[in-house]
């Protein structure tokens, strides 16, 4: 990982370039800067005067290094670079200025009879009139335009200066100063402005910070950048991260990083046992989203410690539940954490309890081994028993199927108040079962206090399906998770949900969710 690649990371994510301050302009840049504008403008991007003023300082040697660079980025940024070839090869000792200058106001003004709605090059706002500059063909907007010493006076108008290349054009009396432009002939794309960017290590923190709070999964594109970005964080310095990452992927590509460089950081964000699982894969290797197996690394004796002190703060039902959704790999981390060790047993108790649980651990066999978990299980009370010479315990998940089984909607609404993810999962269930007034209510109430804490994709899914369930003789539709779409139907044989309650859950989620 080198500069040049944040650059072009904050090149594409923000529009913003950063130039190096340079000795002095040469003989040749004012021409230079002209030749990139036109190759910019060819490829839908505009320099805004800040840009295009430090753009200035620089010599032909600096100016062409830093031209090329951002000529790349933008390219790659539009597709252009696939087929690229420079349109001047001398660039920037040897160029046609004028036919440069040509080209360029010929862009513009394309782009203007396309789409007249355009970013101003001072400001860079696009929700201001723009018109081009005669013969630079900078746009200007109304704003800008007022604010800078533009001309001299109207009676005898002898001159003109454009406030985006501060040129000054002498006049033989009045004129006007603007390019004609056709008239709007469609609605093609906003051109975008390209700023200068002042700091970045603050810039990549900022876009760091930004896909860390993500409340939806990451593209494949965010995905990458989020890689990148954590391999430049500092570990020492964590104030400017969010206290919360909501994406489980993400926290994952984290915690990797700080498992590397400050295990101690872990139990910030760690908080289940999938996290030290996510954890673990993309430290060997592999993707956070556990869709295909991979071979763990080796962990470390202080590593190890740290991730069974994260697993020994979890409640032991817990624990255990999200271990058996994943009971393979969750074995292979049992015989990399070394949870059985009698320093390992004494230390994280509840951890060594779960791990007993998940292999079936016979009691019996081992007298101080047992003697601990019997301990540890006496602590947990009714969430762990003893079934003849085997440790069980009663998950939530347990608690909730219960609770629907027997039909008791309101123990399972309370279940489900707590997990509001969950909740809008077995929503369907929890209102077929509401057959009277009061227990819909009690649905309801459960469902208001949850919904706040709910992602945005069980929202909208819960929200889908209740727009059908009223009405039968429907198809349901199953999408799945994996790296490939697949969707499968089945004829909907449940009855339809009684209709107020129904339409009282999807004001609910609508009112959240919008």
């Amino acid at each position: 990982m080198t500069d040049d690649d944040i650059e072009t990371l904050l090149l594409r994510r923000t529009q913003q370039v950063y130039v190096t301050p340079g000795s002095g302009p040469g003989p040749v840049t004012a021409a230079g800067v002209v030749v990139l504008e036109a190759e910019l403008a060819a490829l839908g991007h505009l320099l805004t005067a800040p840009l295009r003023r430090a753009l200035g300082t620089l010599d032909a040697d600096g100016l062409a290094r830093t031209g090329t660079r951002l000529l790349a980025g933008v390219a790659a940024l539009t597709g252009a670079d696939r087929h690229h070839t420079p349109l001047f090869r001398g660039f920037p000792q040897d160029v046609p200025y004028q036919d440069a200058r040509l080209r360029y106001a010929s862009a513009v003004v394309t782009a203007l009879a396309a789409q007249p709605h355009q970013p101003c090059m001072s400001c860079g706002r696009p929700d201001h009139p723009v018109r081009p500059v005669a013969p630079c063909a900078h746009l200007v907007c109304e704003a800008c335009l007022g604010g800078f010493d533009f001309g001299c006076c109207d009676l005898c108008d002898t001159w003109y200066a454009c406030p985006v290349c501060e040129t000054r054009y002498e006049t033989d009396g009045p004129t006007t100063p603007w390019l004609d432009v056709p008239a709007p002939a469609g609605d093609r794309p906003v051109l975008r402005t390209l700023g200068l960017g002042t700091s970045t290590d603050r810039d990549a923190t900022a876009e760091l910070t930004a896909l860390l709070a993500r409340r939806t999964p990451l593209n494949p594109q965010d995905h990458d950048d989020l890689v990148l970005l954590l391999s430049c964080l500092d570990p020492a310095d964590l104030t400017g991260l969010p206290a919360a990452i909501p994406v489980r992927e993400s926290r994952a590509l984290l915690l990797a990083r700080l498992a590397e460089h400050d295990p101690a950081a872990i139990g910030r964000y760690a908080d289940s046992a999938t996290d030290v699982l996510r954890l673990l894969v993309v430290r060997s290797g592999g993707d956070p989203d556990l869709l295909e197996p991979v071979r763990l690394r080796g962990v470390p004796r202080p590593l190890r410690r740290r991730l069974l002190a994260v697993l020994d703060v979890l409640d032991a039902d817990r624990l255990v539940e999200d271990m058996r959704r994943r009971p393979a790999a969750f074995k292979r981390v049992g015989e990399l954490l070394h949870p059985f060790e009698p320093a390992h047993v004494r230390r994280f108790p509840r951890a060594a309890l779960a791990f007993a649980v998940l292999r079936d651990h016979r009691l019996g066999d081992e007298g101080p081994l047992d003697d601990a978990l019997l301990s540890t299980a006496a602590e947990q009370g009714a969430d762990v028993r003893i079934v003849g010479d085997r440790l069980r315990t009663v998950t939530w998940s347990a608690r909730v199927e219960s609770a629907l089984a027997h039909w008791d909607v309101e123990r399972a609404a309370d279940l489900l108040r707590a997990r509001p993810g969950e909740l809008l999962r077995r929503l369907d269930a929890l209102l077929t079962r509401a057959v009277v007034d009061e227990a819909a209510g009690h649905v309801t109430d459960a469902l208001a206090d949850a919904l706040p804490g709910a992602g945005v994709g069980p929202l909208l899914g819960a929200w889908g399906k209740l727009a059908v369930r009223t009405t039968p003789g429907h198809r349901r539709v199953f999408f799945p998770r994996g790296r490939v779409t697949k969707a499968y139907a089945i004829d909907d044989v449940r009855p339809p949900l009684a209709r107020r309650p129904a339409e009282r859950a999807a004001e609910l989620i609508e009112a959240e969710a919008v």
